[in-house]
């Protein structure tokens, strides 16, 4: 005697919902995800008085990256960048992939501007840190623009504006 259930709609719903919510090249969430999880810390950071740095990174450069090596380079540079980034985050900090080349962080429970300012100069420096892809060596920077809540924003599309505003 056993029970046999169809599980085919359920995978296909989840493959569904994570296409939705995730950037296919590098798995992080995507605006729509981090959006909604930058509306949750914030009501957390409301009821308990907090600050949230949003942190916005640009890449410099990397169109010259597309051209001179490729799509796929740009593609594994972009892979590789999120990869290192995430393992260097807090453990309760948000990144995601907003853009082509465009990365926002969600540092929530920092203590001041200054607090923000020391994490993001910390990503830079990852970001700078040669790639090597096929022998090749690839090396780029970045500018990144933070917001503070509540003193730069209350909610979440201010706070996104004033961070990318300040790239």
């Amino acid at each position: 005697v056993g029970t046999l259930v169809d599980v085919t709609n359920r995978e296909r719903d989840d493959a569904v919902a994570e296409r939705a919510f995730a950037d296919p090249l590098t798995k992080l969430p995507n605006l729509a995800r981090f959006s909604e999880r930058l509306e949750l810390e914030l009501a957390q950071a409301r009821r308990y008085k907090r600050k949230v740095a949003v942190v916005y990174m640009d890449l410099d450069s990397f169109k010259f990256v597309n051209d001179s090596w490729g799509h796929g380079t740009g593609d594994r540079l972009l892979q590789s960048l999120a990869l290192r980034l995430k393992r260097r985050l807090r453990q309760f900090d948000t990144i995601a992939r907003v853009a082509g080349d465009e990365f926002v962080i969600l540092m929530p429970e920092v203590r001041d501007a200054d607090d923000a300012s020391g994490i993001a100069q910390k990503l830079l420096s990852i970001v700078r840190n040669p790639f090597q892809f096929d022998g090749r060596t690839v090396q780029i920077t970045a500018s990144v623009g933070i917001a503070m809540y509540p003193a730069d924003g209350e909610d979440a599309e201010t706070l996104l504006r004033n961070a990318d505003a300040r790239l």
